[in-house]
């Protein structure tokens, strides 16, 4: 099931659902392309191609000595694709939704960011990628 953000005074006809999460490296390769709540290959390419599309968004951001703050990059084909840049870290994350509502995203950015450092320093874990997936999945109906 993918995550609900609901926003302040939303009703049903207005849930964002976050489709999938991608975290990309500082050489732009994949940490993580991970689609929320679906397992098929179908959905996996799909977000794996719109992470590589969303990489031609950050341009000049990724030049800069500072991190951006999270934003709308584009849409496509009824995803809503949101990107944000960690300069220190070199990170790239980017989040695919069903439908834009830039303030209803920004909490769930700073989820990700904190399920990313948390499982990166923790020196017992062997396999951080699959404890950032297992966080996102946890996420659920996320209220503002």
């Amino acid at each position: 099931m993918p995550a609900i953000i609901m926003s302040e005074g939303s009703n049903s006809l207005d849930k964002l659902q976050t489709l999938f999460v991608a975290l990309i490296d500082r050489e732009d390769r994949p940490l993580v392309i991970h689609a929320v709540g679906d397992k098929s290959a179908k959905h996996e390419i799909k977000y794996n191609v719109l992470s590589n599309i969303a990489l031609d968004y950050f341009g000049d951001t990724t030049k800069s000595t500072t991190s951006s703050a999270p934003k709308y990059l584009f849409e496509i084909d009824g995803n809503v694709i949101y990107g944000e840049y960690l300069h220190q870290k070199g990170l790239k994350i980017v989040i695919g939704t069903n439908i834009r509502d830039d303030e209803a995203v920004l909490p769930f950015f700073q989820k990700v960011k904190v399920f990313y450092l948390k499982s990166v320093i923790n020196p017992f874990n062997d396999d951080f990628t699959e404890q950032i997936r297992r966080n996102i999945d946890s996420l659920g109906v996320e209220p503002n």
